[in-house]
């Protein structure tokens, strides 16, 4: 859903970097959806959490780090 999310302000905004992030984000949530899961370690979830998470926080670092500077009028 959150990918879903970042195509549609990525459609709004016409922000090529958002979409080209929102479509890698995408393809890690599709492939990591596909992979079937074998293993009795209550743990399995984990990297199923932290690897979308990891990447939605270096991506706002990123968007953050290189966002145009604010133009205050004089």
């Amino acid at each position: 859903m959150i990918g879903l999310a970042l195509l549609v302000l990525a459609w709004v905004e016409r922000h090529w970097a958002l979409l080209a992030f929102s479509l890698g984000y995408l393809a890690i949530g599709l492939v990591q959806g596909a992979q079937v899961i074998h293993t009795s370690s209550p743990w399995f979830f984990l990297p199923y959490l932290l690897v979308p998470a990891g990447m939605l926080l270096l991506g706002a670092a990123a968007f953050a780090w290189f966002r145009p500077a604010a133009q205050v009028p004089a």
